[in-house]
């Protein structure tokens, strides 16, 4: 029983209900962490199940029972390994198939590449992920339908390879079922847009597809819109013989109205180049400045007027 001042959470001891003096406690308890990962390097990831059950077995030792060859690859691994992880292992060895009795079972419909990293996760939790190999695990990863490494291939679609190769995304996504991870992307530029801004490779490798669509959507982004124009017009300049013909989309997205009037003043004049930009300045212009109030006096006449300036971020992107 606990003692004086004393309760327990999870045991069968009750507070008394003078303690509580008409409070009403609610213990949340937060859901597990599914993953958590590391940077190797600057495009490599370490992805780790913290739920996953660490097993006594080790990748090729002595005990391992069965061979298994993908392409021109062997590797050795234990029946009870694979069993517990994968559904379609464990069919293979329990049900009458003929792979149960082969001394060396083949593996069709990926690569070694792709295997590897399956057997990795399936001995130790761990997943390493990087440009060059997304492809052949979400291959490999769809074959023995592997959720966890799914929605591992998933969130490095998302954090790290849609700026960077928007195209290649959308064809994953396309290819291997993802379900439409455009909303996720565009969410995740929007938080972290001005810290991937910042680099170089942003300017180098976004797409004018994905700053279209990103623009388009209706999403908060925490800069200005006066931020965001700079970044396109820098983006434009990075490859200013093969961008140049999408800077007008892309100003169109532009909210002029949200710029003040020494930002509007002040605009580059590669900006200004169209007719259509150059009036949606103008309109903006003399929305800035506009008469609060009047007073007519017998000795003179006052006239008040205030710059009208919109607060950063009060609306959303493809709100106007």
């Amino acid at each position: 029983m606990a003692t004086s001042g004393d309760f327990s959470i999870n045991g069968t001891d009750e507070i008394p209900p003078e303690e509580l003096d008409g409070d009403v406690f609610e213990i949340v308890q937060e859901p597990e962490p599914t993953m958590e990962f590391m940077y190797i390097s600057e495009n490599k990831v370490k992805y780790t199940n913290p739920k996953y059950k660490k097993l006594e077995a080790r990748m090729y030792d002595c005990n391992c029972d069965v061979k298994l060859r993908v392409g021109d690859t062997g590797f050795k691994a234990h029946r009870s390994v694979l069993s517990e992880a994968s559904d379609y292992f464990a069919a293979m060895f329990t049900v009458d198939m003929k792979e149960k009795e082969q001394p060396e079972i083949e593996l069709k419909e990926m690569s070694p590449k792709g295997f590897t990293a399956i057997l990795e996760y399936f001995y130790h939790g761990i997943l390493t992920l990087e440009p060059q190999n997304i492809e052949e695990i979400l291959e490999a990863a769809r074959f023995f339908h592997v959720e966890w490494i799914i929605d591992m291939c998933s969130d490095f679609l998302v954090r790290h390879l849609s700026w960077n190769d928007y195209s290649k995304v959308m064809y994953l996504t396309d290819r291997f079922i993802l379900g439409d991870l455009r909303l996720e992307i565009f969410q995740f530029i929007g938080e972290n847009f001005e810290n991937l801004t910042k680099e170089d490779k942003f300017y180098e490798n976004a797409s004018e597809e994905l700053l279209l669509q990103f623009l388009m959507e209706y999403l908060y982004v925490d800069v200005s819109e006066k931020y965001i124009l700079d970044v396109i017009v820098k983006w434009v300049k990075q490859d200013e013989g093969l961008r140049k013909e999408h800077l007008l989309p892309l100003l169109r997205q532009i909210r002029f109205p949200l710029l003040d009037i020494e930002e509007l003043d002040e605009l580059p004049a590669e900006v200004l180049e169209y007719q259509e930009i150059r009036n949606e300045v103008c309109l903006s212009q003399k929305r800035c400045i506009y008469p609060m109030a009047r007073a007519d006096q017998k000795t003179e006449s006052v006239s008040i007027y205030s710059i009208h300036i919109v607060p950063i971020c009060c609306i959303y992107r493809g709100s106007l």
